[in-house]
């Protein structure tokens, strides 16, 4: 009896901890980024001017915590998120705090680190541009995790933008040469063309860009608006008859930290297969001209003769069919129609024969 007792005892500690026990939990609101500074996104300390950004909300209230941060920037598609700055707060109750409280509240940092060189970058740049993830972390005070969150913001390009007017996305190009055109962006000084193999139908764009082995790479068109695949350089190998091929082209705007670069849309398209058309073309033309000399002797031929043929072309998909002379003169299937015609008109045919 005495261990049911104790039993129902440790039973009703466990479920009545569970029932007041209440999970730390971590949310982020974000305000109007429209005129955002990116430097808001540093969580400097003392910074007189940064901006209110964004809220985050730690429940229960009143629980001693700790938060670790993570701020990453991705400056465009076609690049990875790189750290921009992370950070480590002391202890301190859980509650509802702006970005501007962190290090200017008695919530202090307790370390905190940036990449100068990305910071310096995002500076020059002044707004925003590609994405920014903002990752938190809570812990307890026994370093104890607890809860994480993140928000990624997409930011579109403040300034121009650069559009591939030719070729258009899914176009058959010809792989002996076709040219690449694009929008002009105003002060640009000059434009960079890169193109890649898509080896592979769920390989994205961006990757199939980014891939080794480029098309074509980097190629400095200066300040034209087209270009052609055939002009020297501007292809590093030979095209794949029947690849697939993603193009993008880059306005680069010089500047302070580097300049800017605006980068198109990836234009996706297709290399033809020249041998296959020509093979295609030959034979579609062969059939035809087949066709049309069977028709021409449908009153000359016997039946059967007409039928054997006609079953002789739909069995064989690479024609091989001729007309010789007694000589033995290959005739063309034109001259053969009208010769065999003309034997029909002054009576010569004495018989035909089908001889496979």
């Amino acid at each position: 009896m005495k261990k049911l007792i104790t039993f129902i005892t440790l039973f009703l500690f466990i479920s009545n901890s569970s029932v007041f026990s209440q999970s730390t939990s971590v949310q982020i609101f974000l305000f109007d980024t429209s005129q955002l500074d990116l430097s808001a996104f540093l969580f400097d300390n003392n910074l007189s001017n940064q901006q209110r950004i964004l809220q985050v909300n730690i429940t229960p209230l009143g629980k001693k915590v700790f938060i670790e941060g993570v701020v990453s920037w991705k400056e465009n598609l076609n690049s990875n998120f790189i750290e921009v700055a992370t950070f480590k707060t002391n202890s301190f109750l859980s509650r509802s705090f702006f970005n501007d409280e962190i290090g200017n509240s008695e919530i202090q940092f307790a370390e905190k680190s940036a990449n100068s060189g990305i910071v310096d970058r995002i500076r020059n740049i002044g707004k925003p541009t590609g994405q920014v993830e903002i990752k938190i972390r809570v812990f307890d005070e026994r370093n104890t995790f607890l809860d994480d969150t993140y928000e990624t913001l997409t930011f579109e390009n403040p300034s121009q933008t650069i559009e591939i007017t030719s070729p258009f996305p899914e176009e058959e190009l010809n792989p002996l040469n076709f040219q690449i055109s694009w929008s002009e962006v105003q002060g640009a000084d000059y434009y960079l063309i890169n193109a890649g193999y898509k080896i592979d139908v769920n390989q994205s764009d961006e990757a199939a860009l980014n891939s080794g082995n480029p098309v074509i790479n980097n190629y400095n068109a200066g300040n034209r608006l087209t270009i052609s695949t055939s002009e020297a350089n501007v292809l590093q190998r030979e095209l794949v008859e029947g690849s697939r091929l993603v193009i993008q082209v880059t306005a680069h705007i010089n500047g302070p930290g580097g300049g800017t670069d605006i980068y198109s849309n990836i234009v996706p398209v297709r290399i033809q297969s020249l041998t296959n058309t020509i093979s295609g073309n030959f034979e579609n033309n062969s059939l035809n001209e087949i066709d049309d000399f069977i028709n021409k002797m449908v009153d000359i031929l016997p039946n059967p003769i007409i039928d054997a043929l006609r079953n002789s072309i739909k069995e064989n998909s690479t024609p091989n069919f001729q007309v010789e002379d007694e000589d033995g003169n290959i005739k063309t299937l034109f001259e053969a129609a009208d010769f065999i015609r003309q034997l029909k008109r002054d009576g010569k045919i004495i018989s035909v024969k089908y001889l496979k």
